[in-house]
């Protein structure tokens, strides 16, 4: 898989796992991003390889004065019925398919779409 694709792989599944609202889940519009994001912009000819669904968690620990992130935990799966588990979500953040490959995603160029955007498809 290219590094391009594993960047795309990353991003898509990140915007999954920060529970984008069923409503938006339909929108198939791009994500609406600050002009800091361009470079993220995938390569021409570069397409989807995989769609999943997610359940899953934010884990938050309070320190005595704050909560404080720890770690996504979510399970993919195949399609929206929540049927045929396909990966895992954990921290990292971490994706890893049932075949055992992996993707780790890191945040780049400053850039996080905000929470009322479209998900990226």
């Amino acid at each position: 898989m290219k590094k391009s694709s594993l960047l795309n792989f990353a991003v898509c599944l990140t915007a999954l796992a920060l529970g984008a609202v069923t409503s938006l889940a339909q929108d198939n519009r791009e994500p609406d991003l600050s002009t800091n994001c361009a470079s993220l912009e995938a390569p021409e000819g570069n397409k989807v390889t995989m769609h999943a669904f997610a359940i899953g968690v934010q884990i938050y620990r309070w320190n005595g004065s704050a909560w404080v992130f720890v770690a996504p935990e979510a399970v993919l799966y195949a399609n929206e019925d929540y049927d045929g588990a396909v990966a895992i979500h954990y921290a990292g953040p971490t994706w890893e398919s049932n075949s055992g490959s992996k993707v780790v995603g890191v945040r780049a160029a400053g850039c996080t779409p905000g929470p009322t955007r479209a998900p990226i498809r």
